[in-house]
């Protein structure tokens, strides 16, 4: 669905300052009383957790050339 595996995405820095800024986003959805919303975040939490740590395998930037 999304290119997570791409070598932009490298750098460990990158990858967790996207997962914290996600879950800092699920926890003012959580605040404010939005469920629903807190749900779609946190599925998007997981996900991107799942696929930047446990599934990341970047990819080359000679492949696409």
């Amino acid at each position: 669905m999304f290119k997570l595996n791409d070598s932009f995405y490298r750098p460990l820095w990158i990858r967790v300052t996207i997962v914290v800024v996600i879950l800092l986003w699920t926890l003012v959805e959580l605040a404010t009383g939005s469920i629903g919303w807190a749900m779609i975040w946190g599925a998007l939490l997981v996900y991107s957790g799942y696929s930047f740590f446990f599934n990341f395998n970047p990819e080359d930037d000679e492949k696409d050339k």
